[in-house]
């Protein structure tokens, strides 16, 4: 019985996929600039400003009597 290490016809390898994506590089970096474009012109210009505040708080000082406890 010998084993053989080839890949059958309808199976996909890593080197398959990794030449799929080497091929596309520049289709999937040009949609990435335009994602990013896209998404900084929604953020600057189409959504709203968000506004936010700030609190401070003042705590009075509290003033701990002990006492101690002899027999």
């Amino acid at each position: 019985m010998s084993q053989r290490s080839e890949v059958s016809d309808n199976e996909i390898s890593i080197r398959d996929l990794i030449e799929v994506v080497w091929k596309g590089k520049f289709f999937i970096a040009i949609v990435t600039v335009i994602a990013v474009i896209v998404s900084a012109v929604v953020s600057f210009f189409i959504l709203p400003e968000t506004y936010s505040t700030t609190m401070s708080l003042a705590v009075k000082p509290v003033t701990v009597k002990m006492s101690t406890i002899d027999n």
